[in-house]
């Protein structure tokens, strides 16, 4: 009786257990069967909102179902990384992750991360942003020399950061240490109240991604020093880069979609190939530039290691900074 009992359990479980791999599958085949969450961490109209917002008309139609944007501010963009970690890993939460969120423990020197690159797949990168260093209009200077010239004689310039470690954040220490002067940094929780506190005379100058400040340049109402970009913005042809201008940055700004650790290659694999298909498409691609982006693919594969190859950058360039006291 107790052997026939054991048949009867084993046989059951045995049931349980190929009924829930064939959910499995067909759940992954069948993805996407419901709406998908996009979570962005930042507000509405932030640069990581905006990108999102075009990706997402364009994505939801290509897999057939609604793409729900999720916004997450806060804690420096960990929020909304960490909204993604903590998700259930079917395809049905991914997120729009920059630099700093996707691999948080390379500015554990400024903040304590709840997670790490480790907790994240990455699906693709999608973009690049183009950051711009603004000044009022009616501002004495019109040149980053000029901005030098006038910190070296007036030492502790105020200049506004989006948080501690950001690319805009090293870049500054960066000029700050190569031309021997000392710039005082203000953060602020976001580039739109960077760019009031510009437009308020609140604060001399800051960096900004062009999307935020696009408007109030075309109006005049601030000026563009320098271009952080590695190579020239076609909206701003004539201002340079700061690589031209000397001053290499740690890395450029990339941003592209990630899910928890655990989603299923095939998901991923799906969604890299529906966005692969986009980035190819010139209508994408202008929406894109016209905001202020560069749309720079990477699949899967060639993304891991582009973040990899991060990692070790901004680790060097922060031991150069004098961050780093390993």
């Amino acid at each position: 009786m107790k052997k026939f009992v054991r048949l009867i359990f084993l046989g059951v479980l045995i049931l349980t257990i190929l009924t829930t791999i064939g959910h499995l599958c067909a759940s992954e085949k069948e993805y996407p069967n419901q709406p998908i969450s996009l979570v962005i961490p930042g507000d509405p109209g932030s640069v990581t909102d905006l990108i999102s917002r075009v990706l997402i008309d364009l994505l939801s139609q290509s897999l057939g179902q609604p793409i729900v944007p999720t916004n997450k501010p806060g804690g420096g963009m960990l929020i909304g990384g960490n909204t993604v970690v903590t998700s259930k890993p079917d395809g049905y939460t991914i997120g729009m992750l920059m630099v700093p969120t996707a691999i948080p423990e390379t500015y554990r020197y400024f903040r304590t991360p709840p997670y790490s690159s480790t907790d994240l797949k990455p699906i693709c990168r999608v973009a690049n942003f183009v950051g711009v260093m603004i000044v009022k209009s009616d501002a004495p200077w019109n040149s980053l020399k000029d901005v030098i010239e006038y910190a070296r004689k007036n030492p502790g310039m105020k200049f506004a950061i989006g948080g501690k470690g950001g690319s805009p954040h090293q870049l500054m220490l960066t000029i700050a240490k190569k031309e021997n002067i000392r710039f005082i940094e203000v953060p602020h929780s976001s580039d739109s109240d960077q760019l009031m506190q510009i437009l308020g005379g609140h604060i001399p100058i800051t960096i900004v991604t062009y999307p935020t400040a696009k408007a109030q340049i075309q109006a005049g109402n601030v000026k563009v020093l320098t271009v952080y970009s590695s190579k020239r913005f076609e909206l701003l042809p004539k201002v340079p880069t700061v690589v031209e201008l000397g001053y290499v940055p740690g890395h450029y700004p990339a941003i592209g979609l990630f899910a928890p650790k655990s989603i299923p290659d095939s998901i991923v694999k799906k969604i890299d190939e529906k966005v692969k298909d986009i980035c190819n498409m010139a209508s994408f691609r202008q929406k894109l530039e016209n905001l202020g982006f560069e749309v720079d693919y990477e699949n899967t594969n060639e993304y891991r290691e582009s973040l990899q190859r991060y990692k070790e950058d901004i680790y060097t360039h922060l031991k150069e900074l004098g961050f780093v006291k390993e």
